[in-house]
């Protein structure tokens, strides 16, 4: 029934079947313009966002979703601490509009409002001094 003439036969042609198959795949999946579906390209205009939004795509590793908690997180100090410049201002501290970050009247008014505010002078946009400006 089985012999090896028959065995023979049917490898050669699992294996031409597979050889085309495979072929097939990479030719519609690498070889053609679009591949939308293979990649993860910000810039890709051709992605369904409303099947799968980018924030429930797992990272590929823990140091990735790392750096991606990082960046947000460095995102909202900026918004928070805009808030806080906002209400430093409208209260009448004297702050300039460039490089806060190394800003020594933005410092001065923070260290200001503290003592004002009777809170730890920390010269920082601290969550003490954030929460009674109401900047959270």
């Amino acid at each position: 029934m089985w012999n090896e003439k028959n065995i023979n036969s049917i490898l050669a042609v699992l294996t031409i079947t597979f050889i085309v198959v495979s072929g097939v795949s990479i030719q519609k999946g690498y070889l053609t313009e679009t591949r939308s579906h293979m990649s993860m390209d910000e810039d890709d205009s051709d992605r369904n966002e409303n099947s799968t939004p980018r924030s429930f795509v797992l990272p590929a590793t823990p140091a990735v979703a790392e750096e991606q908690e990082r960046k947000k997180a460095e995102i909202l100090k900026g918004i928070r601490a805009d808030k806080c410049m906002s209400k430093l201002k409208d209260l009448g501290y004297p702050i300039d509009d460039f490089d806060t970050s190394f800003n020594a009247k933005l410092v001065e008014a923070i260290l200001s409002y503290q003592s004002k505010s009777k809170l730890n002078k920390t010269g920082q946009l601290d969550i003490e001094t954030r929460k009674k400006l109401g900047c959270n």
